[in-house]
């Protein structure tokens, strides 16, 4: 098991070392989902679920076999992704990036990059250039702005 909450401050040496140590075979990857519906402002629940989609995006892009858990916007509770990977120095690569969403720093890198990465992750989904893995993250993320757009609409909450 992989944990991105535990990687604080680990380089892709370390990253390395611990994917080695693991069973490639039935690997489960979890991510820190730090909101939950009712106590959380709603643009970070949408961050939340826009990560998660990434994130999930990235692990079954170098699987050959891929699910997650739908974790929905109402649960305080880890999102877990099950994989199978062949090539760790790949899953070593991915997890890294994941962790710059949760809880590491790019070096030499603007802090805007991970704006730009989702935002065009995000394109490529309304575009059809690219198929969602995560689909159901997905619909909680636009859930989550259509109801943030009618707040702003409507000056009510519709949660």
């Amino acid at each position: 098991m992989i944990d991105v909450a535990e990687m604080g401050g680990y380089d892709f040496n370390q990253i390395l070392k611990l994917v080695n140590e693991q069973d490639l075979e039935n690997l489960e990857v979890y991510l820190p989902k730090s909101t939950q519906l009712y106590f959380s402002e709603m643009n970070a629940i949408a961050d939340d679920y826009a990560h998660a989609a990434y994130s999930g995006q990235l692990l079954a892009e170098i699987s050959s076999y891929f699910s997650y858990d739908e974790i929905g916007p109402e649960l305080h509770q880890n999102i877990g992704f099950k994989v199978k990977v062949n090539n760790v120095e790949k899953l070593a690569q991915t997890i890294l990036e994941i962790s710059y969403f949760y809880v590491n720093e790019r070096e030499g890198e603007p802090e805007e990059l991970n704006f730009e990465l989702i935002e065009e992750f995000m394109d490529n989904i309304e575009t059809y250039k690219l198929k969602p893995a995560c689909p159901f993250f997905l619909d909680v993320y636009n859930d989550i702005l259509a109801q943030i757009q009618n707040k702003d609409e409507t000056g009510e909450e519709n949660i």
